[in-house]
């Protein structure tokens, strides 16, 4: 499908990302406080991992297929997504010592981990839905190919 097409160079980044914050949390939620300083140390690289991947990830992509991922649903999902990490590792930084602040901080990034996952397989499927997706993208590139004089890779590009 067009999105996670136009993705798929820089989704393994994001998905490590967000596991490693979803686990830091995970273990800021589980572990006793005193034993949690490597599980914080994970969860806030896995926020600037996540949040500098799907950046990233949104710059290189075709301005049309990564629409969906700021629109609709899925648009939502990730904006949550991105709020309850930088929460959840801001968190983790200066409150991670409390054990009320460490299991709060550990929610809110297990929980943002999740809507990554679920806005990016959302705008997926919402990208799928819409031909404007697939075709745009594709217009583009073949404009390119055009104007860098590469007419003989396709039966298309004949004028």
């Amino acid at each position: 499908n067009p999105t996670w097409n136009g993705a798929h160079r820089d989704l393994p980044f994001v998905f490590v990302s967000s596991a490693s914050l979803a686990a830091g949390g995970l273990a800021m939620v589980t572990t006793p406080v005193s034993e949690t300083a490597p599980a914080r140390a994970m969860a806030v690289l896995g926020v600037v991992g996540d949040v500098a991947a799907m950046k990233y990830m949104e710059h290189r992509m075709d301005p049309v297929a990564a629409e969906p991922l700021h629109e609709g649903h899925p648009g939502e999902l990730l904006r949550w997504a991105e709020r309850l990490a930088v929460a959840g590792g801001i968190g983790a930084l200066l409150l991670g010592g409390n054990r009320v602040g460490a299991a709060v901080s550990g929610l809110a990034l297990m929980t943002a981990s999740a809507f990554t996952r679920f806005g990016i397989f959302e705008a997926g499927m919402e990208s799928a839905r819409h031909p404007r997706y697939t075709f745009e993208p594709q217009r583009r590139r073949l404009a390119a190919r055009r104007a860098a004089g590469v007419t003989d890779d396709s039966i298309t590009t004949a004028r």
